[in-house]
């Protein structure tokens, strides 16, 4: 049975996806490859859903491994076993042309950011697995960007009550900013938790920038207010590394979402916390 896709929206849109032009003659070049090619048709299905308004698939490690160049090695042995030279050849063409293929799949979070302003990645099973963990109940997402988190959770529960804030600030950076792809209300952090934090059961926080203390503040907040008597707090992110403040990470007290994986796709290792 073919998997529906959950939509977000409209998408972009866009009529040139650079990134995608980029991995067509990749796509040629390693098609009888199938580890490479197939995390070459994975990146080109990301950036094609999201240009329409799909949640686009999980992934695997995309940079290119050492498994990755052994299968080549044996795509290479068994398509010429006795013809050394032409074997050579073909072997010569596909390794010459592996690191330019290495960062342009390394490169696949800039280009989600850039174009889509997509920072964490929301794949549809990963809001898939959260929506069963919610299991219906009334969420706040804050600091929540443009939304797309948010939007897919949903899409995939429709009646479920689903809040969404961010204050924009993330508008500054040096990146071309698009449309929330579902409704944000504008609000700070602080600001959503005293309008909306009695009305709902969860509060999502999912890569909070880490140029700033705004998670400490709201996790210093929830612990004042005995918000953690009847809620819980999930937060998405690095530990230690990319997102979140340091303060954040050193006073939060972190449980791992065992039930929900999250496999990175690169070198930011993201991951699911209960938080309290």
């Amino acid at each position: 049975m073919k998997e529906t896709k959950l939509t977000f929206g409209q998408g972009r849109q866009l009529s040139t996806l650079l990134y995608y032009e980029q991995l067509v003659p990749f796509a040629q070049l390693y098609q009888a490859v199938k580890p490479l090619a197939e995390k070459i048709q994975l990146a080109m299905q990301v950036v094609q859903d999201l240009n329409q308004g799909y949640l686009p698939p999980a992934l695997p490690t995309m940079a290119v491994t050492q498994a990755d160049i052994d299968s080549l090695k044996a795509t290479v042995l068994q398509r010429y076993p006795t013809d050394a030279v032409r074997g050579n050849h073909w072997w010569q063409s596909l390794i010459d042309s592996l690191p330019d293929l290495d960062q342009v799949l390394s490169n696949l979070r800039t280009y989600l950011i850039e174009t889509f302003n997509m920072y964490g990645y929301v794949s549809q099973p990963l809001v898939e697995a959260l929506g069963r963990l919610l299991n219906q109940q009334p969420v706040l997402e804050i600091m929540a960007g443009q939304g797309y988190l948010t939007a897919g959770l949903r899409a995939l529960a429709p009646e479920q009550r689903i809040l969404a804030t961010d204050n924009q600030d993330w508008q500054d950076q040096p990146i071309t900013a698009v449309k929330p792809v579902t409704s944000v209300e504008k609000l700070s952090a602080l600001e959503s938790l005293v309008r909306y934090s009695q009305e709902v059961t969860t509060i999502l926080l999912s890569w909070a920038p880490d140029t700033s203390t705004a998670d400490w503040d709201v996790l210093k907040w929830l612990r004042k207010h005995q918000w953690f008597e009847h809620g819980q707090l999930i937060v998405i992110g690095e530990r230690q590394g990319a997102t979140n403040s340091r303060k954040f990470w050193s006073q939060a007290h972190l449980t791992e979402v065992k039930t929900i994986q999250y496999p990175s796709f690169d070198i930011i290792d993201e991951r699911l916390y209960f938080v309290h």
